[in-house]
């Protein structure tokens, strides 16, 4: 019996810093090449994962952590982000929306988990399109 069609995830917590982007990006391509996901769902799947990880930094204070979740399924791949660490005051909705938008045009599921002080959590989930 074949392991690939069984359900994996990979968990990483990184420092909540622009600079790590490129590390989540790099991470999520791996993933989806793994996965055999079609180049265009890889390349919309990457992009809404660098902009959820870009939401959460801009709003969590140096210092903060992001945690991050990977998941893998046949013919499914989803993503989990959480931030550790104090907000930065003033949330701006507008922000949120407009990135809720971005999201949800390039991923088959987009959910924002939201708060008084603003998105402390980020959920992606994207067909592969094989």
């Amino acid at each position: 019996m074949e392991q690939r069609n069984a359900c994996r995830a990979i968990e990483m917590k990184l420092p909540a810093e622009k600079d790590m982007l490129l590390v989540v990006r790099l991470t999520a391509s791996g993933i989806l090449t793994r996965c055999g996901a079609m180049l265009d769902v890889m390349d919309d799947f990457k992009i809404a994962v660098e902009e959820a990880c870009s939401l959460l930094i801009a709003q969590t204070e140096s210092g903060g952590e992001l945690h991050l979740r990977f998941e893998m399924a046949p013919g499914r791949a989803s993503f989990e982000a959480h931030c550790q660490g104090k907000c930065v005051s003033g949330a701006d909705l507008r922000q949120q929306e407009t990135a809720l938008c971005i999201l949800e045009a390039l991923v088959t599921e987009a959910r924002l988990e939201c708060g008084d002080e603003g998105v402390r959590g980020v959920y992606l989930a994207a067909s592969l399109g094989r």
